[in-house]
This record gives structure tokens, sequence and C-alpha cells, in this order.
């Protein structure tokens, strides 16, 4: 990870982020804290920090978000929950709020976290540490991507945030004591003397991390501590989800360097407390073109021109070559890359489009974004292949195989997305071969960033011609709605679907089930018995048969196959299973050729090309 200091941040004014504002200088910091330790004015009297402040800000952010989209998942360790609880108790807050949770005793901290009692043992662990609140907020970031999973919402999951505190608060309620000015509140040993300390630490779903610490000045009660940590929540995801880090990628490396050796900020707040700030970033987070009104409350993705595709392109090498990186060379088994959108789309003719077939606006992918955590949605549609290059081909099968999986399996509840989702599989390492180079993995999801902006300014201009059925041409070859593309190191299916049933988290649906979209060039390798053990046509059925019981399932696309002495004849793979055990054959879903023909091949476009 990069360390990045706040003052390289782009600016977040709102009328709440005054709870946490400086007092004075640097300079001043260790004289106003003294000052501050020394009298309780302000305590007694009108105070900064109360419940109604709270709700107002809960609210102020809720609305906000609709700019946005963001969702949350917050794991709480006692102090700052009352943040959850209003959030909730807020109109618009099932928008916002995934789930928050509580974890006030220890084991529900580590069952929470699916940590065992072993990895704190002997270990100096403490439950009110930053590093606690990090792991906290890492568990908080997966449920959050899993919740989204269950929704079979690609577009959702790159914008989810988890959120995890930690505190050592007053454990009495007993007034401050007159004859000190200080309120020990039943700490101990080196806490003893201090007010309250909290940490909070939210994570984005592409690894970019706030860590906020605050030192609380004494003489509180509990609950006004606690009231306290709560505002340094809704801090905490106020400025994460306004947190621009384009802006940070186009400043000199200067811009994230400050005087302090740890690049933290610290500061005294208007209150007397003392706030420390951190942020946390991989070496490129969010390839995608931003632009921050004056209003920084308003934030606009704008659609890709050519003045900034090189800017775009220059970031999309940086995220997937890190991605491929850590499959290649850090030993992860899978990595989800995702598109990231702009909120409308517009051409040289100013026209925003719109999908015939919905009435929806479509959208443009302007970057892709790598999850941290590597998680995806049960029943998902996997299409395996090298894709070099992708093309209109790749789009048509998955488009056809996703209505043919909507037929067989239909949601039983109404979403506002219907498109189930399909991530295009890159397995990075073969059997007999060197793992594929990051480079090159770069240049095939530039390709597919670039076909579907293209293919969709295209459709645009064939729906000007062409408004008949939704079955068309210009349908089938736009990009999926709901789509994506994860990088494994599994060349045979039996290791795709080890790693990547993995990686379903769903635990409300019976079955984990992956469904390969297929052509029939590779269903002719599936059903070759040469391929199994003792290249027994037994052993073959008896291998399906067990990929078939942990719930893999085939979509087959046909192809245009060249004869030696007659015409190109249409195989649709149908003859293939003629000859296999019912239950077996059943494991496949062969599309006819009025479902899906594309005459159209990679190893064409590469001749093309030369």
């Amino acid at each position: 990870m990069m360390m990045m200091s706040s003052s390289s941040l782009s600016p977040v004014q709102s009328s709440s982020s005054s709870f946490f504002a400086e007092a004075s200088s640097d300079e001043n910091n260790k004289k106003i804290r003294d000052e501050q330790n020394d009298t309780r004015e302000g305590v007694e009297g009108e105070k900064l920090y109360t419940i109604e402040s709270l709700r107002n800000y809960a609210q102020e952010l809720v609305v906000r978000n609709n700019s946005y989209d963001h969702r949350f998942c917050f794991y709480v360790a006692g102090g700052g929950s009352m943040a959850v609880s209003l959030l909730a108790a807020t109109p618009g807050a099932s928008s916002f709020l995934l789930e928050g949770r509580t974890t006030y005793d220890r084991y529900s901290f580590l069952n929470s976290c699916t940590m065992s009692d072993q990895d704190t043992k002997g270990k100096q662990f403490s439950y009110s540490s930053q590093i606690a609140a990090t792991i906290a907020s890492n568990a908080a970031l997966k449920q959050a991507l899993k919740l989204s999973s269950l929704d079979d919402n690609l577009h959702r999951m790159p914008l989810t945030i988890g959120v995890g505190c930690t505190s050592i608060l007053a454990t009495t309620t007993s007034s401050p004591s007159k004859s000190t000015g200080t309120n020990d509140g039943g700490r101990k040993g080196k806490d003893r003397g201090k007010g309250g300390r909290g940490n909070v630490v939210a994570t984005h779903a592409d690894g970019t991390r706030l860590m906020l610490t605050i030192q609380m000045k004494t003489g509180r009660k509990r609950f006004d501590e606690d009231l306290i940590l709560s505002h340094l929540v809704l801090r905490s995801i106020e400025l994460l989800m306004m947190y621009n880090p384009l802006e940070n990628e186009n400043k000199n490396d200067d811009s994230l360097t400050t005087n302090n050796s740890n690049n933290n900020k610290e500061y005294v707040t208007n209150d007397g407390d003392v706030v420390t700030e951190q942020w946390e970033r991989s070496i490129t987070t969010l390839a995608s073109i931003m632009t921050t009104s004056n209003d920084a409350s308003t934030t606009t993705i704008t659609t890709t021109t050519n003045n900034n595709i090189n800017t775009m392109m220059s970031n999309v090498d940086d995220v997937v070559e890190e991605a491929a990186r850590r499959v290649i060379d850090g030993g992860e088994d899978a990595v989800v890359l995702l598109p990231i959108y702009g909120s409308t789309t517009t051409f040289n003719n100013n026209d925003v489009v719109v999908d015939d077939d919905t009435g929806n606006t479509k959208l443009l992918p302007i970057g892709i974004q790598a999850l941290t955590q590597t998680v995806i949605p049960n029943k998902c549609l996997i299409f395996p292949g090298s894709f070099n290059p992708p093309h209109i081909g790749h789009l048509s099968l998955a488009n056809a195989s996703i209505r043919t999986l909507e037929r067989l399996e239909p949601y039983i509840h109404p979403r506002k997305h219907n498109d189930k989702p399909i991530l295009f599989e890159l397995s990075l390492t073969n059997v007999d071969k060197p793992s594929i180079d990051p480079k090159i993995v770069v240049s095939r999801v530039q390709k597919f960033l670039e076909l579907a902006s293209s293919s969709l300014s295209s459709n645009d201009n064939d729906n000007d011609n062409d408004n008949d059925a939704s079955t068309s041409s210009s349908s089938l070859s736009s990009f999926p709605q709901q789509w994506g593309i994860v990088l494994t190191r599994a060349p045979l299916f039996e290791e795709k679907l080890k790693i990547l049933q993995s990686k379903v988290l769903d635990n409300v649906s019976p079955s984990k089930n992956i469904n390969f979209v297929i052509g029939t060039d590779t269903l002719v390798r599936i059903l070759n018995p040469q391929y199994y053990q003792d290249q027994l046509r037994s052993c073959m059925n008896k291998s399906l048969l067990e990929l078939k019981s942990n719930g893999v399932g085939f979509i087959v696309g046909g192809r245009l196959e060249q004869q030696t002495n007659s015409q190109p004849k249409f195989v649709s793979g149908r003859d293939e299973l003629l000859d296999l055990p019912e239950d077996v054959a059943s494991m496949f879903t062969v599309m006819e050729e009025s479902e899906f023909r594309v005459d159209l091949s990679s190893s064409e476009i590469r001749k093309q090309q030369q």
C-alpha cells in the first residue's frame, strides 16, 4: 500500500465537518491541548456534540450519498454505535446502509471477523487498537461485498465500504472530579488520567483506506465520549464517499509527503480533542475521469473523450497490471475487475443513449477497478477464454447466454436490474506454458473497455435506423448490463470451479452454482476421453457427474465450421451430446442457430491485424 497524506486530499466541506475542524495551526496545537486539559469550559456549557447534531449529520450524509450510491457495512466494537442506530432511523437509509453490527463482546468480535481466539493469544492484541479497527473494517467490507453479490449487482460492488470502530471510553458515569478537573472513568495503568480514545477505519472496495484516531480531552462522561466517537464514524464515511483519487494521480509525488515521517496529519478540534488522520491506498485505485464542481457536495462523472482517453488508459494500465501481479506473483488465486460507469452517456450528437429493450439509460464504462477482496455472485455466468482479442462474437455469445439463463432460471423477486451477471475469465497460468505477461493482460482489458465504448456508440447509430424486435443484432452485440473480468490461476475446469466457488459467499441459496459459457470447440475438448484418467469414457462421465453435483452447468454456443468437400456448416454442438448418458448430457444447454450465430473468430481477427 502507498501512504498518502491527508493534505493531498480534495477538500471536503459540509455543515457537519466543523465538528472536526482544526482549532489552530500546528505550532499552537500543544498550547491548545495544555489549555484544554486544564479547563472544563464547554463541557458543562453548550455542547458541540449532541444527539440532534448526530441525527442531522446522518440525514445529511444519506441525502448526499444519492450522488455517489455507496453502500456501507459497520462493525462497531461498543463505542460509536449511535452513528449506526441513527443512520438506521434516517429516512432513505435503505439505499445507504447494508448492515450494522455492535460487536460488544470479545467473542462477538472474533465471530464477526472470522477470527479464532488463537489468533490473539500471546500477541498483545488489543480489542481497542487501530489494528482491531482495521480487522473489523476489512470484515465489514467483505460482508458488504457479499450482500451486494447476493443481489447480483456488479454495479454496486465497487462502491461498497466497510467501517470498523474500536475504542476505550469511560467506564463510570460519575461526575468529573472537581478537585483535579479530570475523570479517570475507571481507566487503569497508562490510560489513567486520559480522556477516551477511539479508532475508526473505513475501507473502500478498491483498497483505499482512511484511518481516524481521536484522543479526547478529559472531563467527559461515557455517553458524551460515545457521542463524539459516533460523530467521528460519520466523518469517516463522509470523507471516503467524497474522496476523489484522480486528483492525487495528477499531482506530483511531492504531494504525497508531509513533514511527518509517517504521513499522519494531527490537529486539535474546536472542542479540544486531538484527531489523527491517515490515508492508505493501492498503487492506483480508480481509473476514472471525474470532475468536482465548486460545490464539493456535487461530483460529476464525465464521458470519455479524446482529450482524456490517454489519462484513463494510463490509469487502467496500473490497475490491471497490479491486479495481474496479485495473481501471478502475489499468490492470490483470483482477482475481480469491474468497470466504473458514468451517470449518463453522450456522443457527438449530445443525445443520451437509451436501451430500446428496457428504456433505461445505457452506461459507458469510463474505467476499471480491482476489488481488494474477491467476491462473485452465486449462479454467475463465467465465460473462460484467452480473448486475444475480445470481439463482437464474444459479446454476442455472452448476451445470448444471459438470455438463455434468464429463461431457465428467472429471478424469483423483481429487481431494478434483470440481466444475469457475467464474468469474462482469463486464466493467467497455463498447464504447459509460462504465465501470461501482465502487460498482455493490460492490453486485453483495455480492448474490453474500448469494445464496450465502441459497441455502445455503434448500437446508438443502429437504433436510429432499426427500432424493431428486442432480439436485434445490435442488442446482442452490445455489452451486458452486468459484466466484469476475473483473473485466475486456473487453466482447468476443475480448478476454475474450486477457486470460483470459494469466492461465492452466498449462504442463503441451497447450493453454489457456476454456469460456464463455452463454444463448440471447447465442448469437443471437454467430451474427449483422452483428457481424463486412463483415457476412458467411463472416467470422463464420472468426472463430469462430479462437476454437476458441485453445481456446474454449461451453456454452449455454436460456430461455423469449414468442411473438406462442401460448404461451411453451422455446428451447434448438439450432435456431440447424442452418445452421452442423459444425466451427463443434461449439464449442457445448447443454443440453437436462431439464438446465437456469429461467423467471427479471434484467429481471423489476428490474421487481419498482421
